[in-house]
């Protein structure tokens, strides 16, 4: 005896409780039907040795299974060494016939048997609920999971019903398949194929959950109804949070928050073109361009994703102030001496832009919805803001001059050598016509464009000249330059310097829009954009997505140059193609001019001579 005691091992919480179920089951075997005394004791590995288990753990454990229903009217002797109680008969309460067949219960046991080892099985049931008491382990997987749903399908108690019905669910939840809802969908549709004897269904709530119901509470249920409610509460959230920022004074903050931004990121360009030495005026500038952005995100609440555990709509999902002013920039990015930064983090324009570029294109957004304006009803603050444009225009000069005398101080203070010629090569003089831009094969122009004011694309005009190899730049009526493709930055290869898709996107829409611009579409352009060439949809919408952003650089603006046009592309800008193609029907900013004069002979011949002066000048 002593000996079979010797080889108990050290018990954990499980063991333990198996160990007094047994002990229960195994009197329940041998006595009479009615109360029945278990002794406690403390059970330990060997005499006066370790304690495995306390008799007060026992009388635990036995009030856990009294509340699990496995026994009932547990009663302490008066000395506390043992206790009296009842067994829980299984055939009280119990169903001639189960709410799910046995075939069924099965079916969905052998499932889960099969979907992970008898531990994880065990856990998963723990999980969901299911006492200890009724789970029998170590055993055969699957019939541990039948005993558990015979048992809640035979019961006539609601809350075991529910119960079972749990079960199935959890069993279904998309999780069981490492988040595969298509996995689970089809389990599912396998489960449904049994269940719909019993008039049972298991379905898919908006939350990708399954619940166990009755079938013949879903007859008249439409899922579609149940998304159209859904969708119901969204655009009503929609409808109230845009009623609040369209109210004028909250239009307004935004159209604020718009220019503000881009001004903000014209500050942070300059900037880091010379980041050791900022000075104070641009520093006061940045500082104020800030708060003025900061004021609006902080009254309006876009910085936030929730309120009162609603989710927003209208908030900015990226949301971007690079530093808290110029003189504390360099220590922002600069990591201490013991830290090792993995981030990529660096003060420069290139690190920073795509994250100000995300930010204003949120906040462009949120402006296009509340049908913000470009006018400031404040004078003061767009005062503010022009007196930064007008400060930027200064410092970008003074940068110029300060890199130009600089590399004219290295150029004088290069060392002199002697050379000495003793031969002469062959000159050989090729395309004298090529520009040195054209020569240095580099993609970025070489030109700044003069503006009176931060560029409104509803002023802007461009005509392409014949041959399609120059483009004039108009704003507000008055030219700004005419320059060819190449110093534009519109080719690909250094050496051939070929016209890119970029430029044949311009010419095919300045066609298109010589007609109708609701002809430019992708589709449309897809044999246009490149001669003797047709592209794909995909193609076409990236040369146009270049083409944007390589008009941007060109104009300073990080303002889309195109409408929200779904259809088809829709500039702000007037475009007009080569002379040869122009017509008296024209499509400026995507509108018609002079609609009832179209067929009128004495202007068109008033109009095509106004074009043979034109291309005399």
């Amino acid at each position: 005896m002593m000996q079979k005691i010797l080889q108990l091992p050290k018990m954990t919480p499980k063991e333990k409780i198996k160990y007094v179920k047994d002990k229960i089951n195994e009197l329940a075997e041998i006595s009479p039907t009615g109360s029945l005394h278990l002794r406690l004791y403390t059970l330990t590995e060997y005499e006066d040795g370790p304690t495995l288990l306390s008799a007060h753990e026992q009388w635990s454990i036995i009030q856990k299974f009294q509340e699990e229903g496995f026994i009932q009217n547990t009663k302490l002797d008066e000395d506390k060494h043992g206790v009296w109680f009842e067994m829980v008969s299984h055939n009280e309460n119990r169903r001639e016939h189960p709410i799910i067949r046995e075939q069924t219960l099965e079916h969905i046991a052998r499932h889960l048997g099969d979907s992970g080892s008898g531990s994880q099985i065990v856990g998963w049931l723990q999980s969901w609920s299911v006492p200890d008491s009724l789970i029998e382990y170590p055993n055969t997987k699957w019939r541990m999971v039948y005993s558990i749903l015979s048992y809640y399908a035979y019961s006539e108690k609601k809350k075991d019903n529910k119960m079972l019905f749990k079960i199935i669910s959890e069993i279904l939840h998309p999780i069981m398949y490492n988040g595969d809802r298509k996995a689970a969908e089809a389990t599912a549709e396998d489960f449904n194929k049994y269940l719909e004897y019993d008039g049972l269904v298991a379905v898919s709530n908006h939350k990708n959950e399954y619940e166990v119901c009755e079938a013949k509470n879903l007859i008249e249920v439409d899922e579609n109804d149940i998304l159209q409610e859904e969708n119901e509460e969204l655009l009503q959230q929609e409808y109230n949070e845009l009623e609040f920022l369209r109210l004028p004074e909250n239009k307004e903050k935004i159209s604020t928050l718009r220019k503000a931004y881009q001004v903000f990121m014209n500050i942070a360009e300059v900037f880091c073109s010379n980041p050791s030495k900022p000075s104070h005026e641009l520093n006061d500038a940045y500082v104020k361009t800030k708060k003025l952005i900061t004021d609006t995100v902080r009254d309006l609440r876009l910085y936030t994703n929730g309120v009162n555990k609603k989710q927003r709509i209208h908030t900015l999902t990226h949301y971007f102030i690079p530093f808290n002013n110029l003189f504390t920039a360099e220590k922002e990015y600069t990591p201490d001496s013991f830290e090792i930064d993995l981030s990529g983090k660096k003060l420069s324009w290139n690190y920073i832009r795509p994250q100000m570029n995300a930010t204003y294109g949120d906040i462009d957004e949120l402006y296009r919805k509340v049908e913000g304006s470009d006018i400031l009803s404040k004078p003061d603050i767009q005062q503010t803001l022009n007196d930064v444009s007008l400060l930027l225009s200064k410092t970008k000069e003074e940068h110029k001059k300060t890199a130009k005398t600089k590399q004219n101080i290295s150029a004088s203070q290069a060392p002199v050598q002697k050379i000495e010629i003793t031969a002469m090569p062959k000159l050989q003089v090729e395309n004298t016509s090529r520009n040195p831009y054209q020569e240095s094969g580099k993609r970025e122009a070489p030109i700044e464009l003069p503006f009176p004011e931060p560029v409104q694309w509803e002023k802007v005009t461009l005509k392409i000249k014949d041959g399609q190899q120059e483009l004039e730049i108009f704003y507000d009526n008055n030219h700004i330059i005419t320059a060819d493709y190449v110093r534009l930055g519109f080719f690909s290869g250094k050496k051939q310097q070929k016209q890119d898709r970029q430029w044949g996107f311009l010419c095919a829409l300045a066609t298109l829009a010589a007609t109708d611009i609701k002809q430019a579409t992708a589709e449309n352009m897809r044999n246009m954009v490149t001669t003797g060439k047709t592209l794909s949809i995909n193609n076409v919408q990236q040369a146009k997505k270049s083409f944007v952003e390589r008009l941007k650089d060109i104009f300073q603006t990080r303002n889309n140059p195109f409408r929200d046009t779904r259809d088809y592309y829709e500039p702000r800008f007037t475009i007009l193609p080569e002379p040869s193609l122009r017509r008296e029907k024209m499509w400026p900013q995507g509108g018609p001019l002079n609609e009832n004069r179209a067929g009128d002979e004495a202007d068109c011949l008033a109009y095509e001579e106004k074009r043979i002066q034109e291309e005399t000048l």
